[in-house]
């Protein structure tokens, strides 16, 4: 019974030694450690954060890329289907124009037709398409939303009068977000859209 107590008390004895050897060897952070430490953790969270805001702000800038295209798409398509419609020649058009007209008096750079005995009117004010539509079923509004900006808008008429080609118009527009300066968008479009007029 000796021999085991004694071996029992050694073994307490390294323990003991060698917790107390743990504990005096055991230094604290330094100052210095310290700073460092925080140092490194504030570059990379500040790393982080710049690359979440570089992607958030890549991402706002499709979505009003998107914006443009999506009211864009509206816009030419409810001009083109009124384009295409055009099936009657003015008479009082400047020049020897057939089925369309680039001249309404008191309005600038309006594309003038006639289909199904009503005028239609598209021209840009207030950096926005506007359209007018005269006859029993008169509507008058803006093709563009606010949320965008027109900056130019011309129609170029192919419709001499003479050859009998067949008429067309092309559209050019330059259009931009309404937008903070770093979300803004520009696109330029030009399409040609012919009439389905024939004599």
């Amino acid at each position: 019974m000796e021999i085991k107590k004694s071996k029992v008390y050694k073994v307490l004895k390294i323990k003991s030694h060698m917790y107390k050897s743990f504990i005096k060897n055991k230094k604290g952070v330094t100052l210095l450690e310290m700073v460092v430490a925080i140092s490194i953790f504030i570059m990379a969270i500040l790393s982080a954060t710049s690359i979440f805001n570089f992607a958030l702000e890549a991402q706002r800038s499709a979505v009003s890329a998107q914006n443009i295209q999506e009211s864009l798409r509206f816009a030419l398509e409810f001009i083109a289907k009124d384009i295409r419609s055009a099936d009657q020649v003015i008479s009082n058009c400047e020049g020897n124009k057939r089925v369309y007209c680039g001249y309404f008096p008191g309005r600038s750079n309006v594309l003038w037709f006639i289909n199904e005995d009503n005028n239609h009117y598209f021209w840009l004010e207030n950096e926005r398409i506007k359209f007018e539509q005269t006859g029993a079923d008169a509507k008058i509004g803006y093709v563009t939303p606010a949320s965008i900006k027109v900056n130019n808008l011309q129609f170029i008429i192919s419709d001499d009068g003479v050859n009998k080609q067949q008429s067309k118009v092309t559209v050019v527009m330059e259009v931009e977000a309404v937008a903070k300066q770093a979300h803004k968008q520009k696109i330029n479009l030009q399409t040609t859209i012919s009439s389905r007029y024939y004599e």
